[in-house]
């Protein structure tokens, strides 16, 4: 009996594959030309995923492995047909690329719904401000937390191109697509089974082929400039980073600021060869009597509630190890008296990490992600 049932669930798995299958070739009105994803585009697609979802920082999304084919044919099928339409029966996640793209490359078919989806969506009301809901799932699905193989397919549809990718995981669209706690660091909530945390996102293992396609796509910003960091002469009192000497001079003159040092580059410009470059955001807040510096929009909303104020921008960094070939992290301490305190992996880290030289300041994770360099580079 046992090995009956086995044999007839078999039987029911093939029919509903060739079912599907049937399905998506029957009910296509409209005939694309079949452009399919090939080679290294396979590879960019994998790491534009991983790139793209790492940039919301969240603390449960899950890398993608790699490539699989048997979700490419499926997403194929799905481009030749030019249509928007999730099939009923399929158990597995689907995204669709802009039909209005003329042309769809692996980095504007994931940046587009990238795009798209900051645009309209709303983590804390779990909402799209958007009539068409089909963008709001788009988005959902494509950034779903849960993540293993993906493949994808594209045709050229009249003038356009219609890009399709098919997932391991189904999201499920009436609940929030990840973890996201403004101020917490990313991979606090990943699983036993992926409990590595690279570039924001819990893996299995570090992936060569993630590593290393990334730092092949993406480049350091064409225009850097000089962060100097410069603190108070009362320990630690006062958190002062600037890209203009003239201001660093005119806190030494005015407020005795006397520790300086370079700490590395961040970008003057947003770069296009750099699509994950975010402002610094400098605060200001008259209870502690000292500065505060944001990437994270969401934080900045959070802070200028609590009271911080804006006082403009300083540069472009990123939020990820290895974003743009960005190595050097500026790290972030609290202490209830003097406030936040952000550096550079100087010799009091190891220090302050101990709580040995510095007790009273806490932990708080790593703030953004800046580039080496100092004057002469």
């Amino acid at each position: 009996l046992r090995k009956t049932r086995l044999i007839n669930h078999f039987k029911m798995y093939f029919i509903g594959i060739i079912s599907l299958e049937f399905l998506l070739v029957a009910s296509s009105n409209e005939q694309g030309i079949p452009n399919p994803f090939v080679g290294a585009e396979q590879a960019e697609l994998v790491t534009y995923h991983n790139l793209y979802r790492a940039d919301f920082t969240a603390q449960n999304s899950e890398c993608f492995r790699g490539w699989q084919n048997k979700f490419a044919r499926i997403a194929q099928q799905l481009a030749n047909t030019c249509q928007r339409v999730r099939p009923d029966n399929i158990t597995y996640g689907i995204s669709f690329s802009n039909i209005t793209t003329t042309e769809v490359s692996p980095i504007n078919f994931v940046q587009d719904v990238w795009q798209d989806f900051q645009n309209i969506y709303t983590y804390n009301d779990d909402k799209c401000s958007t009539a068409d809901n089909e963008r709001c799932i788009n988005g959902k699905q494509m950034f779903w937390y849960q993540a293993e193989y993906l493949g994808c397919g594209r045709a050229k549809c009249g003038d356009s191109d219609f890009g399709v990718c098919v997932y391991t995981y189904k999201a499920n669209f009436h609940n929030r697509p990840f973890l996201y706690y403004p101020g917490s660091g990313p991979c606090i909530f990943c699983s036993s089974k992926k409990s590595s945390c690279i570039t924001n996102l819990c893996c299995k293992v570090r992936s060569f082929l993630f590593s290393k396609t990334t730092s092949l796509l993406l480049q350091v910003p064409k225009v850097l400039v000089v962060l100097i960091l410069a603190v108070h002469n009362r320990p630690m009192s006062r958190n002062v980073l600037d890209t203009a000497d003239y201001r660093i001079l005119l806190w030494q003159i005015t407020s005795g600021t006397s520790d300086l040092g370079i700490i590395g580059k961040v970008a003057k410009f947003n770069d296009e060869s750099c699509p994950f470059l975010k402002p610094i955001y400098q605060l200001y807040s008259f209870h502690f009597n000292s500065n505060y510096y944001v990437i994270d929009k969401n934080l900045l909303k959070q802070r200028i509630a609590d009271g911080w104020v804006p006082q403009g921008k300083i540069g472009y960094a990123v939020n990820g190890e290895n974003v743009c070939n960005a190595t050097i992290p500026v790290y972030e301490f609290f202490n209830s008296r003097y406030g936040i305190l952000q550096v550079q992996n100087t010799t009091d880290i190891s220090d302050l990490l101990a709580r040995r030289k510095y007790p009273e300041y806490i932990w708080h994770g790593i703030s953004f992600w800046i580039w080496e360099g100092g004057i002469s580079q």
